[in-house]
């Protein structure tokens, strides 16, 4: 019992599962085509990234990118937790 394809009227057991298809499809489509745009636009107009953004404390963001073969050309001093972060975070209102 299995539905053909390329039906130009379906079986009326399976028009709701095809209505439901079509919609999901229709849907997955829309978002791959905001994705889509979102990153086209990124490239071509969108800001450059400083080199930590985050302003994260951790060595990986301490290193040019890309990486130096040994990636630090002497050993770093570490001064405090990587994850030292305060805990009231200030919002971006009241900067």
């Amino acid at each position: 019992m299995g539905m053909p394809r390329r039906y130009h009227y379906y079986p009326e057991e399976w028009q709701v599962l095809n209505v439901l298809s079509s919609g999901g499809a229709m849907t997955l489509s829309a978002g791959l085509l905001l994705g889509g745009i979102n990153i086209t636009w990124a490239l071509i107009a969108g800001k450059k990234a400083p080199a930590n953004p985050w302003m994260a404390k951790g060595l990986e963001w301490d290193i040019p990118s890309p990486p130096i073969t040994a990636n630090f050309e002497k050993i770093p001093v570490v001064t405090e937790e990587a994850y030292a972060y305060p805990s009231q975070i200030p919002s971006p209102a009241h900067h």
